[in-house]
């Protein structure tokens, strides 16, 4: 056998495979079909599915005769019952008894009477009869006795396939069989489903009528009264179907759950009153006070009904008076009750018919992307346009030739404020005039556009300037032509997708005037929206501060660094990226060393720079001293890139603290604005940048000796104690006969090396006596020389500044600082200390 023999072979089986495991899963039981006590329901020419069933007979010939008869109804598919009554059925019902005709299988190891008398067969106690759609076939069913027991009693039968073979079923198989005619009643009232319902009406007896419309998917409108415009959908946070709150999607819940409540034959709230007396149950509508709720629904095939359905709302029933009386308005005059609390959500909106109207100002349809939005206040108008939903914004202002850059977010805050659920507070259906709501002048006004920019490519030519001859030549005037002016985008023809005006204030609400869809809505929202509009262009521009550099290394380029600050200025410079800073300004640090990391942090601060609000554009001088201090500023600082004809500054000033204490003002001196920034921004100008470490850069490993000179108070003059590093170790060099811990030698010099000053105190201006640096007075000094250097460092501690710190000098500048007191007290107390 080839290859593409076994592969047809192979293909053929799988094939096999796939059409019984498809036949399995259309009919479980079409395999066995003999196993069921109706196999022709399952196989054969006249098998029965269960929605293929149109009659279901129940003729129950004891222990009373009584015969249900069910129906469908070929035109709305809803089953019925025709005898011994009238009324609508539960279908879920009937279906049940045909899935258990034709799911049941035959109990083999039930007891298996001797005769038909002896199964109850001969006088059966009911007979049941399914009748198959377009076709006069049928099935029945016999049934006889049931053994005793619950879980494990079977019931004898005998069917019409198999009529000569009694069989035993367990009862619990087949107990759609066995319900009272009660239970095959509707408990759904009007419609199970909220996707059926496309309109409801109330009316109440006393009260104007309520009635609502769907209009598109989740759009629906009043109808009644029209003048109440759109109904909210979604409703508010709370879509508790038995609330108002839950908007038009919560009350739909709550009619398609109008139920009738059933338990068993005796404990359900069916009323069994064959010719009830509609008075007797308040019922009658031209003299009771009811509630009639209609709905229009859609039936199979999308045709429509109306059901109505009348509540006795004048009076509560029951033992806990929680029910009212009901039926539906279909002449079968069939009396049920219902939960209190299902038509109370009803009662209210009747009472309050505004409950569902929509209190969006600007619905989501206005806000789905759009592309054009046209603001009006007292600083003109602010036209911001998108070309493209995946460009940024762009706000056209009078009198600018371009557009500004926008904080997006902004826009979108705008956007989402008004489109908030619940601004709208009330309504004024029967509005006065215009001027006398103040809408004539709107003090504010909003248009919103979706597809409304003309983007018709279009070309404007720059308009020539009047001839000065005797300033402009041939050539001037050739390079002007070549000018291309940035064109604004037009809106096209037509009204906005929604605008919306406000007008009169009136005890922290505003009167607004909304037109859309060529619809006008008239009402009172939070004098906040109001608020929101008449903002400055600043509220929507860019807050984004030009950094002085996008490089990685903040400091590559930077030479120079400048901060003035309460009347000093500090400059630091260097020549090149490897050099260390420098200190040029003040004069008396000039030439030491600053902190390179102090440094970073003020470049890092500068290039930085947040703007959490735009406060100004272009401030007059005297404002810009009187209203933010900076005129001159507190702080100035000037950040310098490159060198002499290269070099290129980069000015800040910071001012006054803002009024909330949340920041400070600030402008860069390049740039017009003025905006607010974090109030820690002028930490980091404000710190001394001169490097506090006493001695740069040293290696303790690298000093050979140290020599201490001190404790003249302990010992009446001064003693010399002289160290010396020997392989690798220290020894006493004088006096001779000193012993030396070692070990708090090399203490000593790693405490030089890594000493660093609290604060500086002078610059070279020498010291103070009651700093006490003088060996006469009690100082010590530390005299210490490098390996490879000529000229020894020295250290001269002092006295104490309070509890925590000595003052200190060292070097070739006669700088006083603090240094902690840990470092050196020990040793400052007495010689003995560097013994073992």
């Amino acid at each position: 056998m080839n290859f593409k023999t076994t592969y047809i072979l192979f293909g053929f089986l799988a094939g096999v495979f796939i059409l019984l495991a498809f036949a399995l899963f259309m009919d479980p039981g079409a395999v066995d079909s003999a196993a069921f006590i109706f196999p022709s329901m399952r196989s054969g020419k006249n098998t029965i599915q269960v929605d293929e069933v149109d009659r279901v007979e129940v003729d129950r010939k004891k222990p009373v005769a009584e015969k249900l008869v069910f129906e469908l109804d070929p035109a709305t598919k809803r089953w019925n019952m025709t005898a011994p009554r009238s009324t609508r059925t539960d279908k879920f019902a009937i279906q049940e008894i045909v899935r258990q005709l034709r799911e049941a299988k035959p109990d083999t190891e039930a007891d298996r009477p001797s005769n038909l008398a002896q199964w109850g067969l001969d006088d059966p106690s009911a007979i049941i009869t399914l009748k198959k759609k377009e076709s006069e076939h049928t099935i029945s069913l016999k049934v006889g006795n049931t053994s005793p027991g619950e879980s494990s009693a079977v019931v004898y039968l005998l069917s019409s396939d198999n009529p000569k073979s009694p069989i035993a079923v367990k009862k619990s198989l087949i107990d759609g069989l066995f319900k009272p005619q009660v239970a095959f009643r509707e408990k759904d009232l009007l419609s199970p489903s909220v996707s059926d319902i496309k309109s409801f009406k109330l009316e109440e007896t006393g009260r104007k009528s309520v009635a609502v419309a769907m209009t598109g998917e989740s759009k629906w409108r009043y109808a009644e009264p029209v003048s109440y415009g759109e109904a909210d959908f979604d409703g508010g946070e709370n879509n508790d179907p038995l609330k108002v709150s839950g908007g038009v999607r919560g009350l739909l819940m709550n009619i398609s759950n109008l139920k009738v409540e059933y338990k068993d034959e005796k404990n359900n709230d069916f009323v069994s009153d064959e010719s009830p007396d509609l008075a007797k149950y308040k019922l009658d509508v031209a003299k009771d006070k009811v509630l009639q709720l209609s709905i229009e629904r859609i039936e199979e095939g999308n045709k429509t009904s109306n059901p109505k359905l009348i509540v006795a709302v004048g009076e509560k029933v029951g033992e806990s008076k929680d029910k009212f009386y009901a039926m539906l308005d279909d002449g079968k005059k069939e009396i049920v009750r219902i939960s209190v609390a299902s038509i109370e959500p009803l009662l209210r909106l009747i009472a309050d018919p505004e409950g569902l109207r929509d209190r969006t100002l600007v619905k989501a349809g206005a806000l789905d992307k759009p592309d054009a939005i046209t603001l009006k206040n007292s600083y003109g108008s602010l036209e911001f346009q998108r070309m493209d939903p995946a460009k940024p914004w762009m706000l056209y202002r009078p009198g600018k030739d371009v557009p500004d850059a926008i904080n997006e977010v902004s826009v979108t805050n705008l956007i989402s404020v008004f489109g908030q659920k619940g601004q709208i507070k009330s309504f004024i259906d029967t509005p006065a005039k215009d001027s006398d709501l103040e809408l004539d002048k709107p003090l504010a006004e909003l248009s919103i556009y979706i597809d409304g920019i003309d983007k018709t490519p279009k070309k404007e030519e720059p308009k020539e300037e009047k001839k000065d001859e005797a300033k402009k030549d041939d050539k001037a005037k050739e390079e002007k032509k070549e000018i291309k002016m940035e064109v604004k985008p037009s809106l096209k023809p037509g009204d906005p997708k929604v605008k919306v005006l406000f007008g009169k204030r009136e005890n922290g609400l505003v009167v607004f005037k909304r037109i859309a869809d060529k619809e006008t809505t008239y009402g009172r929202v939070p004098e906040t929206l109001l608020d929101k509009l008449k903002e400055s262009p600043l509220a929507y521009l860019d807050t984004f501060v030009p950094k002085f550099s996008e490089s990685m290394d903040l400091g590559e380029n930077v030479t120079k660094l400048s901060i003035s600050r309460a009347g000093k200025t500090f400059e630091v410079s260097r020549d090149k990226k490897e050099d260390p800073w420098k200190i040029v300004l003040p004069p008396e640090q000039a030439g030491k060393n600053a902190d390179a990391g102090l440094v970073m942090n003020a470049l890092g601060a500068l290039n930085n720079l947040k703007a959490n609000k735009l406060v100004a554009e272009k401030a007059p001088e005297g404002e810009l001293n009187r209203e933010y201090g900076l005129n001159p500023a507190s702080i100035k600082a000037v950040v310098t890139l490159g060198k002499d004809k290269d070099a290129k500054t980069f000015e800040y000033g910071f001012g006054k603290e803002s009024p909330d204490k949340t920041g400070i003002y600030a402008r860069q001196a390049w740039r017009d604005f003025v905006f607010i920034t974090d109030r820690f921004v002028t930490n980091a100008l404000e710190a001394e940048l001169q490097d506090l470490v006493v001695f740069p850069k040293l290696d303790p490993a690298k000093i050979e000796s140290i020599k201490l000179t001190g404790w003249q108070s302990l010992l009446g003059s001064p003693f010399t104690i002289e160290l010396e590093r020997k392989d690798k170790s220290w020894i006493a060099k004088a006096p001779a006969e000193f012993k030396l811990d070692p070990v708090k030698a090399e203490v000593l010099a790693t405490a030089l090396a890594t000493l660093k000053a609290e604060k500086f105190v002078s610059f070279s201006a020498g010291v103070k006596a009651e700093q006490e640096l003088d060996l006469a007075k009690g100082a010590l000094q530390v005299e210490f020389k490098i390996q490879g250097e000529k000229e020894s460092q020295k250290l001269l501690v002092g006295k104490m500044d309070g509890d925590k710190s000595y003052f200190a000098t060292s070097g070739k500048f006669a700088d006083v600082f603090l240094i902690p007191k840990n470092a050196f007290e020990s040793m400052r107390v007495k010689p003995a200390y560097f013994s073992p």
